[in-house]
């Protein structure tokens, strides 16, 4: 009797220790939980390289604009216009161009939370309008009976260019000193329109 309790003995603890065996052997099973805690630390990030990729592209708008920079309180470039000249403007189109190629390489919408996917969006088809106009650049009147750089200059001096010290009023004056330079781009701009048909209507100021 002892000597077959012996053998039962030793079947059970060998069929434990095989139960034992295929545990360990078993492979992990996925937690649901931390496959969703993963893809929520995905869109996370995927959305803040998107709102770091937005703020470097307005910093480096911002830097080229002087006159936004007043706009916005910044006195970085506080004795400068705005470059309004057709190289700058080829210069900004090529910009967007290439920002619009960034945003779709690098970007995937699918990794996006919803806020930061609307703001894809938005800046998407904001550049896609801004290149599909641009072939129009010419078809408007930068000088005109309404408004145009003839009244916008004096305005901006008065109204934006706020003089706090002498720093402030020497940069107020090389903004006077400024206005010729930007008036001949001014012009050159109505002359490329004028040789393309585009002038403001006889109606707004004499015309020979």
């Amino acid at each position: 009797m002892t000597k077959y309790k012996t053998v039962l003995t030793a079947i059970g603890l060998a069929l434990a220790l095989a139960a034992c065996g295929e545990q360990r052997a078993a492979p992990p099973q996925d937690n649901p939980a931390d496959a969703q805690q993963a893809a929520a630390v995905e869109i996370q990030t995927e959305s803040e390289r998107l709102n770091a990729f937005f703020e470097e592209v307005f910093d480096r708008d911002l830097a080229r604009s002087p006159m936004s920079q007043t706009y916005l309180g910044i006195k970085d470039d506080y004795d400068k216009w705005d470059d309004i000249s057709e190289v700058r403007r080829d210069e900004d189109i090529e910009l967007v161009r290439h920002d619009l190629e960034r945003l779709r390489t690098e970007f995937d919408p699918a990794k996006l939370d919803e806020e930061a996917n609307l703001s894809y969006r938005i800046f998407e088809l904001t550049a896609e309008r801004t290149l599909a106009a641009d072939r129009w650049r010419h078809h408007d009147y930068p000088v005109n009976q309404m408004f145009g750089w003839q009244s916008e200059i004096p305005a901006f001096l008065i109204n934006m260019h706020q003089v706090a010290d002498k720093s402030d009023a020497e940069a107020y004056i090389a903004r006077l000193n400024g206005v010729k330079a930007v008036m001949v781009q001014v012009i050159a701009g109505l002359r490329l329109r004028a040789d393309q048909g585009v002038v403001a209507p006889a109606f707004t100021f004499p015309q020979a």
